[in-house]
Formats: structure tokens, sequence, C-alpha cells
């Protein structure tokens, strides 16, 4: 099993984010200028030693080689950049390793094919991570940035013969000694096996034994296309509608781990994504995403079983999400908080999965991976069946709070039945006014979940979402003041 980071080349100034987004713009703008959305919420991030660097110094390169090599990652998985008629941005770092053959630095590229697009374009697909870096006016210069466009033979010839010499470096990853190249949107190729295809031609032309094709968002790609098909970790596992809040999204960082590691694609060779931690507020403000509860010791736990996992699923790759994308909250670099433990939970959860797992029978494994949420799924089909059952009878939850005359609630719990209901109740007379659980570590409105707030009388009723471990969250509840403690298994079942 080899493990590959991720690698955003951004960190260096170029002209064109200079004039998009103002002189002087990389990443560590967004990183430096972040800011706290309540107490519990840590931002901004802080590099450890304020090694705010510039990928255009090949010292950095060699510092991240060393750092990769002390804690067992394999390699990184560099996004390329290339648009239409072969246009090119972010390219210098990968070039700097190329003309720099004493980094020892493993690489294989990513092509991150997306379109780049201003915010607040309606254009579907686009790459927006600058969206709280508009400059004054803007809207009405062209939302396109930089167009991605696929072509045909001539334009794929040239794209090819740019990758060469990357593929012919020594260093360049390899399966059965063909160079790895991923597509990150897989699906947005319409030609993509004529590309594959022909770019496999040229590579024998030019003395390979052909490439080794990865995609992303592959799923519905039909087999035999790609080698491989890699499923990108979810940064959020469910959406909740607030009304007359902030629209900043929350979500448990067990919760994603879960559907990480019960995923199953249909399909031979795949690998699954792993997820270091993510928070994109420096980028997005309060229209972000925020994954709550991280710690490097979980991030240990699930890496290990996920190791095993993609073992079992044909792949011999593991993917983390990511080496240093500083404004997704998303890096194994050493910050100020954690140091090197993100590193060091790399490194124990490979020798995790050579002592423990490599020596583990697969159906002990596969029973150990199924019990993670298997009781959880049970009880959830269940109560969903029964919610449908009183949708077909045209019964909305909504209606049992009007007859209560609850207008306002706090609903508790992170999870799936928590999202059905804020969609439920959506454009209904009740009011969410907050969400909160004993595992929440940052708020909408600065609850520290691992105690709840004391009663400040501005709502009717609390509304329990989870399932489990009712009468100790009642208690808890009660201790703190409330009084109007409801389940919302007890609401279903009571209609039913």
């Amino acid at each position: 099993m080899k493990i590959l980071a991720m690698y955003l080349p951004q960190f260096h100034r170029v002209k064109e984010n200079d004039e998009w987004w103002g002189e002087g713009f990389t990443d560590w703008v967004t990183v430096r200028q972040a800011k706290p959305l309540s107490d519990d919420h840590r931002q901004p991030r802080e590099p450890l030693g304020d090694n705010y660097y510039d990928l255009t110094d090949e010292n950095t390169l060699r510092w991240q080689a060393e750092l990769m090599k002390q804690y067992g990652i394999d390699g990184m998985c560099m996004y390329h950049y290339w648009f239409k008629d072969g246009r090119q941005i972010l390219e210098k770092p990968a070039e700097i390793l190329l003309n720099n053959k004493g980094i020892d630095m493993p690489f294989c590229f990513c092509w991150a094919n997306e379109t780049w697009a201003r915010s607040w374009s309606a254009l579907q697909g686009k790459n927006s991570w600058a969206c709280k870096y508009e400059k004054e006016g803007s809207k009405g210069e062209k939302a396109i940035l930089l167009e991605q466009q696929y072509g045909s033979k001539d334009a794929w010839k040239k794209h090819f013969e740019y990758l060469l010499p990357f593929f012919e470096d020594k260093r360049y990853i390899r399966v059965n000694d063909k160079p790895v190249f991923m597509f990150y949107i897989s699906y947005k190729i319409s030609r993509l096996e004529e590309m594959t295809d022909y770019w496999q031609e040229l590579a024998v032309e030019h003395g390979l034994s052909g490439i080794y094709f990865i995609g992303a968002f592959a799923e519905n790609t039909v087999d035999g296309i790609l080698d491989e098909k890699m499923v990108p970790a979810p940064a959020t596992a469910l959406k909740l509608s607030l009304k007359g809040k902030k629209s900043t999204l929350f979500t448990d960082y067990s919760s994603v781990w879960e559907n990480i590691l019960n995923n199953n694609v249909n399909s031979t060779n795949v690998t699954y994504e792993a997820l270091v931690d993510y928070d994109d507020t420096p980028r997005r403000g309060d229209k972000g995403n925020v994954l709550v509860g991280a710690t490097p010791e979980l991030f240990e736990k699930y890496l290990t079983l996920l190791l095993k996992k993609n073992s079992m699923s044909g792949s011999e790759f593991t993917f983390i999400n990511a080496w240093n994308e500083w404004g997704e909250g998303m890096y194994l670099e050493p910050d100020t908080v954690n140091g090197t433990r993100y590193l060091e939970a790399v490194k124990s959860a490979r020798e995790n999965y050579k002592n423990v797992f490599c020596s583990t029978p697969v159906q002990a494994v596969t029973e150990g991976l199924t019990q993670l949420g298997q009781d959880k799924d049970s009880m959830y089909f269940e109560y969903l069946e029964k919610w449908m059952t009183l949708r077909d009878r045209a019964y909305s939850i909504s209606e049992y709070f009007k007859e209560n005359k609850i207008e306002k609630i706090a609903l508790y719990g992170f999870g799936m039945f928590t999202k059905h209901l804020s969609a439920e109740l959506e454009n209904s007379e009740v009011h969410i006014e907050y969400i909160f659980d004993r595992q929440w570590r940052g708020s909408l409105r600065g609850i520290d979940g691992t105690e709840c707030i004391p009663y400040d009388g501005s709502i009717d009723a609390v509304i329990v979402c989870s399932f489990f471990y009712f009468d100790d969250i009642y208690h808890t509840l009660k201790n703190a003041g409330y009084n109007n403690i409801i389940s919302l298994r007890a609401i279903i079942e009571e209609k039913l």
C-alpha cells in the first residue's frame, strides 16, 4: 500500500492571481486573514514556525520531501492545471521539481480539469475558491477566468508532450512501469475513452509501457476505460436549512469518516480517499463548511481502517486529502496547535496496517468495517420507512408543532434525521434557532457542546434527533434548565 498526499501548488505569486484577486495574492492571504465564527472555531490556522513558504523556492520542496519521507508518505499527487489551448497556471513548482533531480520527492499528477470562474457566476461546475476576495465592481467583468476545453487529437498531443518529461522522470510514480495520471472530474470529459486510448498510443511510441489512468468522480464511468477509480472523500455528510441564520454548514468529523468507510462502489480496482480535516471558511467566510471533532487520534484510527479497505478493493494506493490545502483546513503539514501529530498519525496508521491488518483474516476485517455503522443503519432505515409512511398520508412533522403551539425549536444531534427534519420544516412556521450536540466543538450561537448551554428562554422545545442514548441526553438537557424535551422518534411513533 502506497500513501500519496494531494498537493496544492498554489503558494507562489502568479500574474493571474495578482490581476484577479489583488497584488501578491496566494492562498496564504486567505489563511492569514481568516476569522473565527464562534469562540470554539479555530481560525486562523497557523503553520508551525511561521512557515508561510514560497513554492518557487527549491528549499521548500526539499523540506517537504524530507518531511514526507520521515513520516511514511510515499509521494505527492500534485494538482496539474491545463486549460483551453494549452493555457497553464501554477505549473512552476512541478517544473522546479523536474529540474532538481536531487529532491527526493516521488510524485504524480492529478489534472484538476475544472473551469475557473468568479464565485458570483451562475456557471455550473466552477472553481470558486477565492469568493471572499472578489474585487469591488468585479461583477461587471468576465465571469470565466480560465476555460476548460478538451479539444481533439492535436490538443491531446500537445498536452501529452508537455507531460512526457515528467513521465520519464525516475521519481514519477508508476504501476507496472506505467506512469500514474489522475483525472480529477472524469465524468466531464465526454471523449475520455478516445483521449486515453490516444495517450496510450503516444506513450508506447515514446518508449513508455503505457499510462496507468486513475479517475476521480468516475463511479459511472464504464469499467475498462480507466485502470482504477478514486472515490473522493466528502467534505460534508449533511446539509441543514436554518431560517434566518448564517449559512455555515457544520458537520461531525466521525460521521464523514463513517460515510467513507461504509461506501462501496460496485467496480473493480477502487480506492477511497482519506480526509485529514476540513474548514473552508478562510475562502468562503460564513458561507463555508466546517468539520468538528477532528483529532490526530481519530484520523489515525480511521486511516488504519481505510488502508485495509483500499487493499481489499484492489488498489495499492491510498490518497490523503491533503498535504497543504491550508485554505480548506486539509493539511498534514505542521501547525501551531498540533505540530507534527497528523504526520505522526499517518506513520502510526501505516504501522498499524502492517502489524495488525496484514495478518488479520479478510473476513474479520470485513466484519469490523460492517459493524461500524450496522446498528445505526438498521434503526435509521426502520424509522425512515415510518416517516415516509407519514408523508404518504400527507402528514408533516410541522403539524405536530402547530398542534402543540411550538414555534421556535432547537435540534439536538448532527445526523441524517436532522437533515431530513430541517428540510421538512423549511417552508413551515417553525423556526430552528440553533443545533447542538455533546460532540459539538463549534456552534451557530457559540455553544460549547461538551456541556449543554443553560436554557435562556429563546425556544419552545428541544427536538432530540439522535435515536441513541435518549435518556442520557434528556438528563443533560434537563439539568441545563430545558423543560420541553421531545424525541423525534417518539413523534414519529405517536403519529404513525
